[in-house]
């Protein structure tokens, strides 16, 4: 009876794959809307029916095992949450639930996955996400947990980023228990505030590199999705989300002047607010873009590439109202600004393209004196024209996170001799090998 069952399990997952699928997968069944109050995730039976779901979520599988961060879902998970084999979403109770693949699957043959959030955030702002990850079933692959969002049903997830990089819990290697277990915390980017539909993805995936051995089973838990309204009066200016934590001397940081109230709770201004930036503590100065303007109805604007001039500990930062409404100056924490990054390198070069033709992938890589990444690199990095018949499209301006920028998508845009330099503020220009790009075929 028990080869028969598995004959005929193979059976189903050959004619599944070998069909076309006629469904993909399913959008949560509700929106959660923050007004009503936070959205909780904190425990989920393993007798729960399949084909059930926690409130304003869905899980999902994909088609390969150990794929990246980027795989899309190709339908449901839709087994039953106690199973003891194959590629599986387990129910934990109190524990909530574990995510685990192996290398046979069940039910509708595919493998997990992933767990999608569907939200209503109109009239909220500083959107924060908390959850618990830890290992309960120990594995030799190095597998992670990885929060995404987008802003409708379909299209690409996008990383949420925390001091720029993704917001993700990493299972630690042939270990599981009590100890492997970690709270993680980000705020949503500000696109997701004051949105009709946010959905948020946690989705387990193996980092693309080449291992063997067992996968993990991570767990995902006491998950709170907070925020704050945005009705009210505004009195105060916050300086949020400086990126990254301790800048580099001289490079590149970011940062967002928030309208609040007295609780710190942002707050939407009644007129256009032109904001500032000086130094409240510390022997240096800022420069690059230290003003902007809040809009009317909006309570923050963003700023790109301010950069201090000395390396020091204890630096706080000031933000001040010159025009528009009336607001009390915000205050940074202190802030240790490091020493400047000495030197980069580059990775993906190549001598030869196609004109109009995206070429390979070219990473740029910043270090410290002591030949580490500089995690705390984040200035806006451009590749420039320097010779050629035509110009450089694509994006040629890539921010940096944790000291490394990928230009993805470089264009030349006519075919001939092309030499470009690679601009990184704070270290030496680099120069491309010269590229010579061929009519497309």
């Amino acid at each position: 009876m028990k080869r028969f069952h598995v004959l005929f399990t193979l059976v189903c997952c050959v004619l599944l794959l070998g069909a076309p699928r006629a469904f993909g997968q399913s959008q949560p069944l509700s929106t959660w809307s923050l007004s009503s109050g936070n959205y909780t995730f904190t425990d989920w039976l393993n007798t729960n029916p399949a084909g059930t779901y926690p409130t304003a979520m869905m899980f999902h599988m994909v088609a390969n095992i150990d794929a990246p961060a980027t795989e899309p879902a190709v339908g449901d998970f839709n087994c039953a949450y106690n199973i003891t084999s194959g590629a599986r979403i387990n129910g934990l109770g109190t524990g909530g639930l574990a995510f685990i693949n192996t290398g046979s699957t069940l039910c509708n043959c595919n493998f997990v996955g992933a767990a999608v959030l569907a939200l209503n955030t109109v009239g909220r702002a500083q959107i924060g996400v908390t959850w618990t990850s830890s290992v309960n079933s120990s594995g030799s692959r190095p597998y992670a947990l990885r929060l995404q969002y987008r802003l409708s049903t379909t299209g690409p997830w996008l990383e949420v980023l925390s001091n720029g990089v993704p917001t993700e819990y990493v299972a630690p290697l042939n270990t599981s228990g009590v100890a492997t277990q970690r709270t993680i915390s980000a705020t949503l980017p500000t696109v997701c505030e004051n949105q009709a539909l946010v959905q948020l993805r946690w989705v387990y995936f193996q980092s693309p590199v080449f291992s063997s051995g067992s996968r993990p089973g991570i767990t995902f838990d006491q998950l709170t999705v907070s925020s704050n309204s945005t009705t009210g009066v505004a009195t105060n200016l916050a300086i949020e989300n400086v990126v990254p934590v301790s800048p580099s001397q001289n490079t590149g940081f970011s940062l967002r002047v928030r309208a609040v109230d007295a609780l710190g709770a942002a707050k939407n201004v009644t007129t256009a607010t032109t904001v500032s930036l000086g130094v409240n503590s510390g022997t240096g100065f800022v420069s690059g873009t230290i003003t902007g303007t809040i809009p009317a109805g909006q309570s923050f604007v963003d700023l790109t590439n301010v950069s201090y001039s000395v390396a020091e500990p204890g630096v706080s930062l000031r933000a001040t109202a010159i025009a528009g409404q009336a607001l009390t100056q915000g205050v940074t924490a202190p802030i240790t600004v490091t020493g400047p990054p000495a030197y980069a390198s580059l990775a993906g070069v190549q001598t030869a393209a196609y004109a109009g033709v995206p070429m390979n992938p070219l990473t740029v890589t910043v270090f410290r004196p002591d030949n580490t990444v500089d995690a705390n690199y984040a200035s806006n990095i451009t590749v420039t024209l320097v010779s050629g018949p035509g110009v450089v499209t694509g994006t040629p301006t890539v921010q940096a996170g944790a000291g490394v920028a990928v230009f993805s998508n470089l264009v030349v845009t006519a075919p001939g001799t092309y030499e470009l330099a690679v601009n990184i503020p704070g270290v030496p220009q680099l120069r491309l090998p010269t590229i010579v790009a061929s009519a497309a075929p």
